[in-house]
């Protein structure tokens, strides 16, 4: 059984389950809680991933004990007090987002996060290759906690980030005439314009101001307010640093491996990618880094890439044809190569070009219009 924090008499006490974190349950542990509770099960979800928060009051010591032995069952952490205790303050809430460079764990990642979050596999893959590829909205740090212990794979980055201290981007597709004006009116009531009629057209929006358009227009016009931590950057390395720079070109080769001697056959694909799929601030940090050594690096935003594969040569054309059929990238049987696929996310060509080329194919992106 699990001790409540304080004893006190239990003919005069009443005690409370207070939720420390979601831990290692699913969101199936919700509808069970609430079931028990005769609670919403939407209260109850809402209690689990904003811990730590108070589930249930005004409880006998043996029925809180009982209760809390069945709730830690599922895999939460949970601890009987007091109801004379001051509750827990309202967590800092946060929306979390997710990034993975080593793109071979993806099936992990769908397999952990489908329990976690109650959607079937396919939806969580959906939401993985949507760009921006937020997880949560408004959890608690106990939450995020328990995501990373889920999410421990190589290359795979959980950003939290919150909303109230962001900054925001505006992205627009092209509007029309009377689409354009209609926005630029309520902006210039926020001392806002446009920059242009389509693409980036807003930048370093405060909350307010970005929930304030939102509002207003996110329903009827094709607009995106975008979270700048949200983004996902590749860098890329656009000259080789000259034999007079002896320090850039030992941090070269001591972080990326290219020494030297490799200068001839890199030449030729600057400029090169020598970081992919990074997160905002992991990003910048690198940047910052490569730079303070010399190097000439650039940061691409990539969160809302299209990239075709194009296939160049395969050792067997059936199986090619399944795993193409089976990604959703091929319109009509493959018969010849070179082939080139359907458009799809940067994160999601990522995925098929390493189960591609672990086929045996031989492949490369081709990148269009986002």
């Amino acid at each position: 059984m699990i001790a409540p924090d304080h004893d006190h008499d239990t003919n005069t006490s009443s005690y409370r389950l207070t939720v420390v974190s979601i831990g290692t349950a699913t969101a199936s542990a919700a509808k069970v809680i609430a079931s028990g509770l005769n609670a919403p099960v939407e209260k109850v979800a809402e209690k689990l991933y904003r811990a730590p928060s108070v589930l249930a009051e005004n409880l006998t010591q043996e029925m809180g004990q009982q209760l809390a032995t069945l709730i830690q069952n599922m895999g939460i952490e949970i601890k009987i007090e007091s109801n004379d205790l001051p509750p827990p303050l309202p967590s800092e809430l946060f929306d979390i987002f997710y990034s993975n460079a080593d793109i071979q764990y993806l099936p992990q990642i769908v397999e952990q996060l489908s329990p976690f979050l109650g959607v079937d596999e396919a939806s969580v893959v959906s939401l993985l290759i949507t760009p921006p590829a937020i997880i949560l909205g408004s959890v608690s740090t106990a939450t995020l906690s328990s995501l990373n212990n889920r999410l421990n794979f190589p290359g795979v980055t959980i950003v939290s980030s919150r909303p109230i201290s962001a900054k925001y981007d505006l992205i627009s597709s092209p509007l029309t005439m009377h689409q354009s004006q209609q926005l630029n009116r309520f902006l210039q009531r926020l001392q806002l314009s446009l920059r242009n009629n389509e693409n980036l057209c807003l930048t370093n929006l405060d909350y307010s101001t970005a929930q304030s358009i939102w509002k207003h227009f996110g329903h009827n016009l094709p607009l995106k307010i975008i979270n700048q931590e949200f983004y996902r950057y590749d860098l890329l390395l656009n000259s080789l640093p000259p034999p007079t720079e002896k320090a850039a070109q030992k941090y070269l080769q001591e972080t990326i491996g290219i020494s030297p001697d490799d200068y001839p056959s890199v030449q030729p694909h600057l400029p090169l990618v020598i970081k992919e799929s990074m997160s905002h601030i992991d990003a910048n940090t690198q940047e910052e880094e490569f730079a303070m050594n010399g190097l000439d690096i650039e940061k691409v935003n990539i969160t809302f890439q299209r990239l075709r594969i194009q296939i160049h040569e395969a050792k067997d054309i059936a199986a090619l044809n399944s795993l193409l059929q089976q990604l959703g990238l091929m319109d009509a049987p493959l018969k010849t190569l070179p082939y080139i696929t359907r458009d799809t996310s940067e994160t999601y060509a990522r995925f098929a070009k390493y189960l591609l080329e672990s086929s045996g194919a031989s492949v490369s992106y081709q990148e269009c219009a986002a």
